[in-house]
């Protein structure tokens, strides 16, 4: 049958790409660094983070560990779970947080599944649901500030037509991808399955588990909007999203000599390329690349973009560094965590 052949094939595929991926995220972020630095002295990396105020610093790692927390009670809302503490999921995003940003193409977005079910024993099918319903709350709430941003400053500044056009674009599609998610409200896993039906693919375990995961992710947003909590949802969503801007403000925004919506379109936009499958390793290029696009567009001096792209990138690293070890020396020292996640009977029943 052609529709299980061509699975085969793309699996091959898959498990083939898996090391070329790897040597394409090295390759970028070798070209990226090398293409930014050329312009710079890399001395003057090193002289500007001696000149940073100190204590701005240490205040904005406790508002990055306010951010951590944040994460960890949008989990224990989504996962909809009064015996899960905010000491354990605060660990596990802490931990998740420094392997994906570490991994190239997010692919460390695996560790929070993993760590959700072995240390606090959320079935696998909650945890792939419960991350996706917080990245949808990530998508939308990006797209609200980046828009923001852009209507605050579009009298001040004259963006570049390519650049409008992909900002546009990018809101259009997140939004749109978003809104499809959450108005299908129980449909979309039907679609799916309708679908898998007539391509007589429908007995495949792997498409019975995508739509079972489907269905959890549905659930949850039937849920969110049944407690009446998709607005407490979007609030910690924009306040965890604003969380980087805040902490470059206090950091960078004499360094840059801009504003406060200048910084806001600065890192949002940065923030959008994090969130897309493009990341190299650690970040390294891609993160640079997108801060010193936004930067000069907003008529930011190309040396002071580069500078301040590594600044913020090394600093941000650093309280990830900071968290995380924090986190795998908990997860270590603790055999025994929270207790197994409990399924409503209600939804059981439903589902049967």
């Amino acid at each position: 049958m052609w529709c299980l052949k061509l699975i085969e094939q793309i699996k091959q595929c898959i498990a083939n790409s898996r090391l070329l991926a790897k040597l394409f995220g090295l390759i970028l972020t070798l070209l990226l660094i090398f293409l930014l630095m050329s312009k710079i002295e890399p001395e003057k990396i090193v002289e500007v983070i001696r000149g940073l105020n100190p204590y701005m610093i240490l205040l904005g790692f406790f508002i990055y560990l306010g951010g951590i927390f944040c994460r960890a009670s949008r989990f224990k809302i989504v996962l909809n779970n009064r015996e899960l503490r905010y000491y354990d999921l605060f660990t596990i995003v802490a931990v998740s947080n420094l392997i994906n940003n570490i991994l190239p193409a997010r692919t460390g977005e695996l560790i929070y599944i993993y760590l959700s079910k072995k240390r606090i024993k959320v079935p696998l099918k909650h945890g792939i649901a419960s991350l996706i319903v917080v990245r949808i709350f990530d998508v939308i709430s990006i797209s609200i500030l980046l828009l923001l941003s852009i209507l605050c400053l579009y009298k001040k500044y004259v963006l570049p037509s390519q650049t409008q056009i992909l900002i546009i674009m990018l809101l259009f599609l997140f939004i749109s991808i978003s809104a499809l998610i959450v108005l299908c409200k129980g449909k979309f896993s039907v679609i799916i399955a309708k679908t898998a039906t007539l391509l007589k693919i429908h007995k495949l375990n792997i498409i019975n588990r995508i739509v079972e995961m489907l269905y959890d992710v549905e659930r949850n947003l039937i849920n969110i909007y049944s407690k009446k909590i998709f607005i407490q949802l979007l609030l910690i969503s924009l306040i965890l999203s604003s969380t980087g801007s805040i902490i470059y403000i206090l950091i960078l925004s004499d360094f840059m000599e801009i504003g406060v919506w200048e910084m806001v379109f600065i890192t949002i936009f940065t923030l959008v390329t994090l969130i897309l499958p493009i990341q190299s390793f650690a970040g390294f290029g891609t993160y640079e690349g997108a801060w010193v696009i936004a930067s000069l567009s907003l008529g930011v001096p190309l040396d002071i973009a580069i500078l301040s792209s590594f600044i913020a990138h090394i600093v941000g690293l650093l309280y990830t560094i900071g968290a995380g070890i924090f986190g795998i020396g908990v997860i270590k020292e603790r055999k025994s965590w929270g207790a197994p996640l409990k399924v409503d009977s209600k939804l059981r029943n439903k589902k049967k």
